[in-house]
């Protein structure tokens, strides 16, 4: 997720615009055409009133763009790269069989995944820059990636040293927050400052997925009818009033430094 501080003049219709003029003609990394995919899930591209009086932008994405294997060699996605899919080992283990990359394998999709990392933040920094044409970038992040030849972090912000302006999302129509993180944990051998990138829910469905303004839920529908997913509201001391704060127990970990009020979304534009 890329957070930016943008200017303080542009209305939504305007942006519309811009967003329009952008899809028409996507810009290209490495060769590689650019898809904007801002509205996939969860994806998206808002613009907040914060409390230190600033208009500040946060963007979600990802690069889709390589999950195959193409010029630029194996790609991310077991699902898409056949040549990713060669480099599995499968191996017994006390609670089945699993696969895993080793030895040169391991090395080489290592070096892939740093690639591909560096290149969905070149992304949004390119996007955010093509739409907005007065912006300084105050972070940008990705939540999803090997934090080490071990280890991998998934929908959280993980480093070995302090991080400043990080998103907390609650949901669509819901304010934000900008975080800094205060204290690392410890976990696995490895001391980590750590936070989440929004509340998040239980499960990862595969349908898709919904928000119930008037209930502060996300759902799903299908045969059985619309299914509500409790969000991780016990982080929050009452994440349905107006004025929401983090809890105590998140605070020990993680500093509000900001909280944002949506202006524009356009998640579905």
């Amino acid at each position: 997720m890329l957070v930016a501080e943008v200017d303080d003049g542009l209305t939504a219709d305007q942006l519309t615009v811009r967003i329009g003029r952008l899809r028409r003609r996507m810009p290209a990394l490495e060769g590689i055409p650019i898809q904007w995919d801002l509205g996939r899930k969860n994806h998206f591209l808002s613009v907040y009133r914060s409390s230190a009086g600033r208009r500040i932008a946060v963007m979600h994405c990802s690069f889709p763009e390589c999950r195959a294997d193409g010029a630029l060699g194996m790609g991310h996605d077991l699902q898409q790269s056949h040549l990713l899919r060669e480099s599995v080992i499968t191996l017994d283990t006390p609670v089945g069989p699993f696969g895993f990359f080793c030895d040169d394998a391991a090395s080489k999709v290592l070096k892939q995944a740093e690639m591909y990392a560096l290149l969905a933040l070149r992304k949004r920094e390119l996007i955010c820059r093509a739409l907005f044409k007065d912006c300084f970038i105050l972070s940008n992040e990705n939540h999803m990636k090997l934090l080490d030849n071990n280890a991998m972090q998934f929908g959280s912000y993980a480093s070995s040293t302090p991080m400043e302006h990080l998103p907390l999302m609650v949901g669509p129509g819901r304010r934000a927050y900008l975080v800094h993180t205060e204290n690392p944990v410890e976990t696995y051998g490895r001391t980590v400052f750590l936070t989440p990138h929004g509340t998040g829910a239980r499960a990862s469905l595969p349908e898709t997925v919904e928000y119930d303004a008037e209930a502060g839920r996300h759902f799903t529908t299908d045969r059985i009818g619309r299914r509500h997913f409790r969000q991780l509201t016990e982080i929050f001391d009452d994440h349905q009033a107006d004025g929401t704060v983090l809890a105590p127990e998140y605070e020990q970990f993680y500093r509000v430094r900001e909280t944002l009020t949506p202006q524009i979304e356009t998640k579905f534009l």
